[in-house]
C-alpha cells in the first residue's frame, strides 16, 4: 500500500484507483480499472480527457440521491455511460454536504447509518445492483468509476465490498477507507467553523466534524453487521446481496493478476 493510488484532478476530489492492492491467492489488483471518487460536478474538460483517455473510462455509477444529483449533476463525458443507483433516500441518509440551512440542524448517527446500509433490504438491493454492475463490467473496453458526494460513505462501503470480493484483507480495506481523510479532514474543519459561525455550540460543531470524517468505527459498524447477520463476506454476497453464482470468481479472474 506504499504506492500512491491517488489521481489528481482539477475539479474532482478524493479520487483514487484500487490497482496495486493485494488480493486473493497472492495476486494484485490491476492498475487503472477500478476508480472511486467524490462527485464529478466540478470536472473540467482536462479531467474528462484524463478519465476517458488515460483511464479509458466507460461507465460511471452515481450512488447519490435524486436531490443530490439535481443540485450537482455529473457532466456528460463522450463515450461514458452514467448509471444512477441511489443507495438510500434523503430520509435514510440524513444531513448531506449540500445542506446549507442549519436552522434544522440534525446529525445522523453514522455508525447506525453504516449498519443500516448493510441490513436494510432496500439498501442491500441497491448494493447488489451496484456490485453486479462492477463485477460484470467489460474491463477490456475500459475502467469503471463509482462515486457519491464526498466519496466517503456510500462510495467507501462500495469500495470495501469490492475489495472484499477480491480477497483483500480487512486491514487493507480499513486503510483504503481511511485514506479519504486526506481530503475530508480539510472539509470537516471548515464545517466545524461554519457550524460555530451559525451560533451552535462547540460540542455540536465537533459532532458535525466527526460526521464528515471517515472514522474506523463507522466501517467497523458495517463489517460487524455483516458478520452478525451473515457470518462472513461470502455469505453476505450470496444471501444478502444476491450476487449471481460465479460472478465474483469471474471478476477476480479479470481484475487480479
Amino acid at each position: 500500500m506504499k504506492m500512491d493510488r491517488r489521481i489528481g484532478f482539477e475539479g474532482i476530489d478524493n479520487c483514487r484507483q484500487l490497482g496495486g492492492l493485494p488480493g486473493a491467492e497472492g495476486k494484485t489488483i490491476k492498475n487503472g480499472l477500478l476508480l472511486r471518487s467524490a462527485n464529478l460536478f466540478g470536472a473540467t474538460a482536462r479531467d474528462g480527457k484524463v478519465l476517458t483517455g488515460t483511464y479509458r473510462l466507460t461507465t460511471v455509477i452515481d450512488l447519490r440521491t435524486d436531490t443530490e444529483r439535481q443540485r450537482k449533476p455529473d457532466p456528460v463525458f463522450s463515450g461514458v455511460e452514467t448509471i444512477c443507483l441511489p443507495i438510500f433516500d434523503e430520509a435514510t441518509g440524513g444531513i448531506t454536504r449540500e445542506d446549507e440551512d442549519l436552522s434544522q440542524f440534525v446529525l445522523p448517527d453514522m455508525a447506525a447509518l453504516y449498519r443500516t446500509m448493510m441490513t436494510e433490504e432496500a439498501c442491500r438491493e441497491a448494493f447488489g445492483q451496484v456490485l453486479t454492475l462492477i463485477f460484470s463490467h467489460d474491463f477490456e473496453k475500459g475502467s469503471i468509476l463509482w462515486h457519491c458526494t464526498a466519496g466517503k460513505d456510500r462510495c467507501g462501503l462500495t469500495s470495501a465490498l469490492v475489495l472484499g470480493a477480491l480477497g483483500v484483507s480487512e486491514d487493507v480495506i480499513r486503510e483504503d477507507y481511511l485514506l479519504t481523510n486526506e481530503t475530508c479532514e480539510r472539509e470537516a474543519e471548515m464545517l466545524y467553523r461554519y457550524v460555530l459561525s451559525y451560533g451552535r455550540t462547540e460540542a455540536e460543531a465537533a459532532a458535525a466534524r466527526e460526521v464528515f470524517l471517515a472514522k474506523r468505527a463507522y466501517l467497523e459498524a458495517a463489517l460487524g453487521a455483516i458478520k452478525k447477520n451473515y457470518g462472513d463476506m461470502d455469505t453476505f454476497f450470496r444471501d444478502g446481496l444476491h450476487i449471481a453464482d460465479g460472478l465474483i470468481k469471474r471478476f477476480r479472474e479479470t481484475v487480479l493478476h
